[in-house]
Order: structure tokens, then sequence, then C-alpha cells
């Protein structure tokens, strides 16, 4: 079962750039998005071991630091580490 899998923790990933994600209401997300082999390797293994389902084209791995935002991206990209100490996996809740 995929909430007691054992993911390898912890790995890391680094800001690549940014982009503007559309939001369910209309409006925008500002995402950085992250270079990250580990976190593509996860999105694979949910997806191929225990049948997950992905709703876009592309699997772009990001964090999420603005809604409702004016669709500028930062000039600057920030050159730190991120660490990921835990992976949270949930079942996802039909509305």
């Amino acid at each position: 079962e995929v909430e007691t899998y054992n993911f390898k923790t912890p790995f890391g990933g680094k800001i690549k750039g940014w982009e503007i994600f559309p939001a369910s209401d209309g409006k925008h997300c500002l995402v950085a998005l992250i270079d990250s082999k580990e976190l593509h390797d996860y999105h694979n293994v949910t997806m191929q071991k225990f049948g997950a389902c992905y709703d876009f084209p592309e699997y772009k791995p990001h964090i999420t630091v603005s809604y409702d935002h004016d669709r500028t991206k930062p000039k600057i990209i920030p050159d730190f580490d991120i660490t990921y100490d835990k992976v949270d996996i949930k079942p996802l809740e039909d509305d």
C-alpha cells in the first residue's frame, strides 16, 4: 500500500526556474520548479507500482510560492539546496 511504502529520505533538490500555473479558481499561482531525480522517481513509483493517476500532460515537481499571483516571474533563481526529509502520500479525496 502506498501509505506504508518505504520511500528513502532524506533527498535533495534545487530550484531551477519559475512558472505560472493556473489555479482552479481562475487565478494564477507562482511556483518554483524543482530539479530532483528522486521526486521524478517517486512520481513514477506511485504511477507504476500503485496505479496512481495524474491529470496533467507532464510531471513538473514544484513548490507553490504564491496564489492569486500577478503572472510576473521573478528575475532571480535562488541558489540553495532543498532537503526533503519525509514523504507524505495520502489517497485522493473525492469532492
